[in-house]
């Protein structure tokens, strides 16, 4: 679910700030000082990266289904030749971008989506300032990082139980997002078998229903309807 929300984040943003930014990337350490200057060259720019799962709590009496709390961050950056206050609110050339408006333009994108997961819908927290000031080139940047809060349901395996080796699709079905218990199967771990198919019940009905001989009694046979 991490990676599908990532990359979902950044698949929106790339669509929705077009021409704001130079790129919307994942997160791979950019802004570390190591190579830091090709990277001011070409801002403005955002990343996006999981910022870990800060809370998860039972939703069930059984707890066999747990809520994960999770946070997201985009970073936006933006630089300028001309000073510090052009690289946060803008110049006067209509390119000259700064990080407030990087800033508005995530917050409007995000907020109150769900990007076509099962998960609740993103919500706006804090935004906080990562660097501001001049570089050892004179260049101005400044980079702040907006934080997205959402959850999901996670269901827990049974006590004992490994993970069930996922069914293959339906022949003839588009192709899909594998199941993430695949993960499993494709790196050879413990799995256990699928649950066998349900081909019929038995039912007896018991009136009153402390009365130990059912009143009515049928087998079921599930199949194909001719």
């Amino acid at each position: 679910m991490i990676a599908l929300i990532e990359a979902a984040i950044v698949q929106r943003l790339r669509q929705g700030l077009g021409k704001l930014v130079t790129g919307v990337h994942s997160y791979g350490g950019e802004l570390d000082d190591e190579g830091l200057y090709q990277v001011v060259q070409q801002l403005p720019a955002a990343w996006v990266t999981f910022a870990g799962i800060d809370k998860t709590e039972a939703v069930k009496v059984n707890r066999t289904k747990h809520k994960a709390e999770a946070k997201f961050v985009v970073m936006v950056a933006a630089r300028s030749l001309r000073s510090e206050e052009a690289s946060r609110a803008g110049g006067i050339s209509h390119w000259e971008i700064g990080s407030y408006q990087l800033i508005y333009a995530v917050r409007r994108l995000l907020a109150n989506q769900d990007l076509g997961l099962a998960i609740d819908k993103l919500q706006p927290r804090a935004v906080r300032t990562l660097f501001n000031g001049r570089m050892e080139r004179q260049e101005a940047m400044s980079v702040y990082a907006c934080e997205f809060a959402t959850h999901w349901i996670e269901e827990a395996l049974d006590n004992g139980h490994w993970p069930q080796v996922p069914p293959p699709p339906p022949p003839g079905s588009p192709p899909s997002t594998p199941h993430p218990d695949q993960i499993f199967v494709t790196y050879q771990a413990a799995t256990s078998p699928p649950d066998p198919e349900l081909k019929g019940a038995n039912l007896h009905v018991h009136a009153p229903p402390d009365n130990p001989t059912p009143a009515i009694e049928a087998e079921v046979e599930l199949g194909d309807t001719p």
